[in-house]
């Protein structure tokens, strides 16, 4: 999604080098995804209560993206800074977040499983989650709008 988006942008930009790379990135992510959806969709088959723990738990701490432990040896909250800056320009956004959760939830049938005990409480939250990060997504928004635009080395310093 985001690449995608990245691609856009450059497209609109007229850097169509980097609209070429981003669509090639995104079509991989693409068949990542499929690839993770379809094996979860058999983790849940044969494991529901498992399987929806599995899924709560992730949800629950978060998807720790590589790219938080970029770093350029100078700007400790390097990621932060990226992060708030695909947040303002729509790049990915909490947003997109709650789609891609109700995306899984809805692919994976999840609401449908029949569990009980600790894997219903877990089955119930993660059927709740993606109107949670919809509701931060206002907050998140309002929040990265009122930032200033940070500046970024690689960038010949510029303020983005």
């Amino acid at each position: 999604m985001s690449h995608g988006n990245v691609g856009r942008l450059a497209t609109q930009a007229g850097a169509a080098s980097l609209a070429r790379c981003c669509r090639m990135i995104a079509a991989d992510e693409a068949r990542h995804e499929t690839f993770y959806t379809r094996v979860m969709a058999e983790v849940l088959d044969a494991d529901p209560a498992g399987g929806i723990q599995a899924f709560a738990a992730m949800l629950d701490h978060q998807i720790a993206m590589p790219g938080r432990l970029m770093g350029d040896g100078r700007t400790l909250d390097l990621f932060d800074r990226f992060a708030a800056v695909a947040q303002r320009l729509g790049v990915y956004t909490a947003h997109d977040y709650a789609a891609i959760i109700d995306h899984l939830v809805a692919t994976w049938n999840v609401a449908a499983r029949s569990v009980s005990g600790e894997a219903a409480r877990a089955q119930e939250a993660v059927c709740r989650a993606a109107e949670r990060y919809r509701r931060l997504a206002g907050r998140v928004a309002t929040t990265v709008a009122r930032q200033p635009a940070v500046p970024f080395p690689w960038i010949h310093g510029r303020a983005v």
